[in-house]
């Protein structure tokens, strides 16, 4: 978890990960408490093999894959809802609407990956963020929501997660 705040919150306002225990692993979200006021984007890695749709040379059929597996890929999916091609990053239907989301492709050392930043009601106000940085066969996985008004999510603080996520680094 990474967080901005002048003042440090009551552990109990602080954002936590939310972690349901299935057959075939988990399903996550991070989740944000309405007291909470500060800026934060929490982290999770995944492996690859677990997202149906993350590269374009994916083999689609998933006749192969368990049921709760299937769960895990389309869960991840939604997570990460863009597919690497020949030209790069292109978000995919799961991201919905190109009216209704910022998409950036992310380019680091040795990873790439992609920032969607899901717009508001508000005016110039995001109700989420969403990003994926693959490197190898790990993909590391982040978000932010918002479920305080007035949102904290704008274009500038899109920016300032996108700047710091430019500055990672995968190392062996």
């Amino acid at each position: 978890m990474f967080l901005e705040s002048k003042v440090i919150p009551k552990v109990e306002h602080w954002p936590r990960l939310a972690q349901v225990e299935m057959s075939a692993g988990y399903d996550w979200s991070f989740e944000e408490n309405s007291n909470f006021k500060s800026k934060w984007f929490g982290l999770m890695c995944e492996s690859a093999e677990n997202f149906g749709s993350l590269r374009s040379d994916q083999n689609k059929s998933a006749d192969d894959d368990s049921a709760e597996l299937q769960f895990v890929k389309e869960a991840n999916d939604l997570k990460c809802p863009a597919t690497l091609t020949k030209k790069g990053w292109v978000p995919n239907a799961n991201a919905g609407s190109p009216e209704n989301y910022v998409f950036h492709e992310l380019m680091g050392d040795n990873w790439s990956g992609f920032i969607f930043g899901f717009k508001n009601e508000l005016a110039g106000s995001m109700a989420r963020i969403n990003f994926c940085l693959v490197h190898d066969g790990d993909v590391l996985l982040g978000s932010a929501i918002n479920s305080s008004k007035p949102s904290w999510i704008n274009e500038k603080a899109f920016e300032e997660i996108e700047s710091t996520l430019k500055a990672v680094i995968f190392v062996p």
